[in-house]
Order: C-alpha cells, then structure tokens, then sequence
C-alpha cells in the first residue's frame, strides 16, 4: 500500500512539473514574440527617421556634391539600417 501511495505521489509531482515546464515555455515564446513585435516597430520608426534623413542627405546631393565624409555616412547608413534588422531577428530566432 505504502509503494502505491508513493508511487501516485510521484506520478502527481512529474505531472505538475511537466504542466509547470509547458506553461513556462509557452509563456516564454508569448514574451518573445510580444518583444519582437515591440522591436521591429521600434526599428520600423528608426528605419522611417533614417529615411528621412537619407532623403534630405539626397536633396542635398541634388543641389550640390557631396563631400566624402557625407558620402561615407549616406553609404554607411544604407547598409547598417539592414544588418541591424537582420542581426536583431536571427537573434530573436536563436532565443526561440
């Protein structure tokens, strides 16, 4: 009778340790997926105010050349805006 009893205790305890593990992981990726909705709508508003200043930088460009150094910065900033959002969502995969 003591074996049984043991037995059902221990068989009680795995069950409410596997609900607990499933209930955490499903909160787990619930958090995940809300900071990554929060983080590309956060780099969605950087990339809009880079653009629009990408896009004074070309009207600049319009009215007269741009020295290297502006150059430089107009380059820089069209490739980083992408390897940003790249590197922050293999990131967030990685995570999940």
């Amino acid at each position: 009778m003591i074996i049984i009893i043991l037995f059902l205790i221990i068989l009680f305890t795995s069950y409410l340790g596997w609900h607990k593990y499933f209930g955490l992981k499903k909160k787990l990726n619930e958090e995940i997926d809300e900071v990554s909705k929060s983080i590309h709508s956060s780099l969605s508003v950087f990339k809009e105010e880079l653009a629009n200043q990408l896009d004074i930088l070309e009207m600049t460009k319009v009215d007269r050349n741009l020295n290297r150094k502006e150059q430089k910065i107009f380059k820089d900033l069209e490739k980083n805006i992408d390897k940003i959002d790249k590197f922050i969502e293999g990131k967030l995969k990685k995570i999940k």
